[in-house]
This record gives structure tokens, sequence and C-alpha cells, in this order.
């Protein structure tokens, strides 16, 4: 087996597995949003991801936003918003522990999906 075939099959793995993790998440009332920034730890803030030689943008680290109406205060709604890293077989890197650390210092939970046979394991990420 060629590079370029495992490759593609690692890809289509993971779209697959982040098929699956949304319509979990769908389906305990969430809504999710394919998240299109990424983080730059350099400067400090979110940056738009980058684009492939097509000009399609590629997705953003962590993988999904997730909202949910939490309560009303004072007559508005409020929300919680969390995101959620896709992990198929693998655990997060340095750069990513880093960008969830910079997440959670900001107040956001994030949790890693991880993939178990059966169903999705979500593990809250807590440094």
């Amino acid at each position: 087996m060629d590079f370029q075939t495992q490759g593609k099959r690692n890809r289509r793995a993971g779209l697959d597995f982040e098929r699956k993790v949304r319509m979990q998440l769908e389906e305990e009332g969430w809504i999710v949003n394919k998240h299109s920034n990424n983080i730059d730890l350099i400067n400090n803030r979110f940056v738009p991801a980058k684009s492939n030689r097509f000009g399609m943008r590629q997705g953003g680290f962590p993988d999904f936003m997730i909202i949910r109406s939490a309560s009303w205060l004072k007559g508005r709604p409020h929300f919680l918003v969390k995101f959620v890293e896709c992990k198929k077989g693998k655990y997060l890197n340095g750069e990513e522990k880093d960008k969830m650390r910079w997440l959670t210092s900001r107040g956001f939970e994030c949790f890693v999906a991880y993939d178990n046979e059966r169903k999705v394991e979500f593990r809250k990420f807590v440094e």
C-alpha cells in the first residue's frame, strides 16, 4: 500500500468519525458548527483557518463549536458554548494541548471525542 492510498483512507476515516460525533451531539440537543477558525498562539487570538490550494477553507482547531441554550436571565437567553476536537485512535499532540489550554484559560469548556466502537466517548480537557 502506498502512502497516498493510506492518507486517503485516514482522511476518510477522520471525516466519517467527525460525522458520527456531529450526529451524536445533535441527538443530545446541541447546535453543532464546524469551527472555521484556528488559534494563533504567538499573537494570542483567533485567526481564519488556512485555505487549501483549491481555495477551500480547511477546518480549524478545534473541530466543532457546540451551542445550547442554558437559561433565561432578565428576559434574555444565555447560551453554553463549548469546543470539541475529534481524535480517531490517537491523543492530542503538544501544539493541540497548548491550543486547548488557551481556550480553557478563557473560560471555555473543551472536550476531546475519541472513537469507541459502540459510541463516541467524550473526555473533558483538564490540565
